[in-house]
């Protein structure tokens, strides 16, 4: 498994009681629940703007710096995109140039294009310096170069596990805009998807959501993003965690780490199975008590502290290598199966007298601590259609092997597979299976 840290909206430089605590007891926590991580995923606003604003100090460098140590990554696993506090706004040239190009919907900007123009893009990024300056205290210069770019606002930083898509979602936040008004200038960041490693996954980091960009701008990237195989959206900006469903894609959004009555002060954890291309979130939120996890995540998951997800890749057709790999393998089996199948003329699932469906079972099995199965039953009785139906049907990858095929390669048991096995020692034979495979499931046909 692989596992990351979301945190968003540090705001430092902001102190109170509650603020101060909660923030030292971060890194005790994660040292006391052991969650060592792979990566860490910063969304933006590092530090805080308004009243309160100091600036950049070397204490904030610290702290990022400690969360990865206390996680076990090196800070090149540190992945930031800039919030709208990290920017200064009233940069020469930033608020004229953002209102030229779409301020109120009344510029140049054209979604179906994308394109801002350079001489704006560099105005826009004149805001970035101190941000880009104080990531010198975390990334080596090659690093830093990345940002601040106005000729690529938007950049992919390619990891051993992933495609990091980082998008500079301030590009036209100025004052007086609306928070559902962005853009991101779509051409430039389809020059980046298109040096994407199409056989890696695609995490995409921003600070604003998804939702906070002009509606025009949505229906670009939505069409744009699921093309190319991009699902996972990681956010802030809300100062609240929200996990969900935003079209097809996979919207998780931090919470913020201070103190602010009416929000959620919150991380999130996300793993993922690279075997599977399946994942899941798990929230962690503030309490006057302490940190904890947080119980209510997505209502709608039989998990209601998580959120599942699929991660995988375009050059597979949006599944795993492992499950096409699985699906070649099976593809000499599936002529055996008729055109239709008639679920009422297949047997019943047996499990211990609880009847049930056969993919309920395998769904539920497949997510234990022992993800295989084995069926007992005289021959006829349908096992081969059921399983390769769930297997032509399954994104999980699943290999069906017969058991002529076990004889075949002299896996031990062949002498336990041949004939009727409640005629021959059956009592053996699960013993024999329990030994091999550290007790798997055992499921019974039943033709009642």
């Amino acid at each position: 498994m692989i596992r990351w840290l979301h945190i968003s909206d540090l705001h430092l430089g902001s102190s109170d009681l509650s603020t101060d605590e909660l923030r030292d007891e971060l890194l005790k926590f994660l040292v006391e629940k052991g969650l060592r991580c792979d990566y860490v995923f910063c969304t933006g606003d590092i530090k805080t703007a308004g009243p309160d604003d100091k600036g950049y100090t070397d204490s904030m460098a610290t702290y990022l710096k400690a969360i990865c140590k206390t996680v076990g990554i090196p800070t090149e696993r540190l992945f930031i995109v800039p919030g709208n506090h990290d920017i200064n706004r009233d940069a020469a040239g930033r608020d004229a140039a953002i209102r030229k190009m779409m301020f109120q919907r009344r510029g140049y900007y054209d979604p179906a294009k994308g394109i801002i123009e350079r001489d704006d893009l560099a105005a826009i990024m004149e805001g970035e310096k101190t941000f880009v300056d104080f990531l010198k205290q975390i990334y080596p210069p090659e690093r830093v170069a990345m940002y601040g770019d106005p000729d690529r606002p938007h950049f992919v930083i390619e990891t051993d596990d992933f495609n990091i898509l980082h998008v500079d979602t301030t590009v036209s936040y100025t004052k007086n805009q609306e928070f559902t008004d962005l853009i991101v200038g779509g051409h430039a960041l389809y020059s980046e998807i298109r040096k994407l490693n199409k056989t890696k996954p695609t995490i995409l980091i921003t600070h604003y959501p998804f939702t906070s960009l002009l509606q025009d701008e949505k229906k670009q990237l939505a069409i744009l993003l699921k093309k190319n195989g991009i699902n996972l959206w990681l956010a802030g900006h809300e100062h609240d965690h929200v996990l969900q469903p935003v079209h097809y894609l996979d919207s998780m959004q931090a919470g913020e780490l201070r103190y602010e009555n009416k929000a959620n002060a919150s991380f999130v954890v996300g793993e993922y199975n690279p075997k599977t291309g399946r994942g899941y979130a798990k929230v962690y939120a503030w309490f006057p008590e302490g940190w904890a996890p947080y119980p209510f995540v997505d209502l709608s998951n039989k998990h209601v502290d998580r959120y599942e997800f699929t991660l995988a890749t375009v050059g597979n057709g949006g599944i795993s290598r492992e499950a096409l790999a699985a699906r070649t393998a099976n593809e000499q089996y599936y002529h055996r199966l008729p055109l239709k199948i008639e679920k009422n003329l297949l047997p019943a699932i047996d499990d211990h007298d609880n009847i049930t469906s056969f993919d309920e079972l395998l769904d539920e099995t497949w997510g234990s601590d022992t993800p295989h199965i084995i069926i007992l039953a005289d021959g006829g009785m349908g096992k081969t259609t059921m399983l390769l139906d769930y297997c032509q049907k399954s994104s999980d990858p699943i290999l069906y092997i017969p058991a002529e095929r076990l004889v075949a390669l002299g896996i031990g048991i062949e002498q336990y597979c041949i004939g009727n096995l409640y005629d021959n020692d059956a009592d053996a034979f699960r013993e024999s299976l329990y030994t091999m495979y550290s007790k798997p499931t055992l499921l019974y046909l039943s033709t009642v």
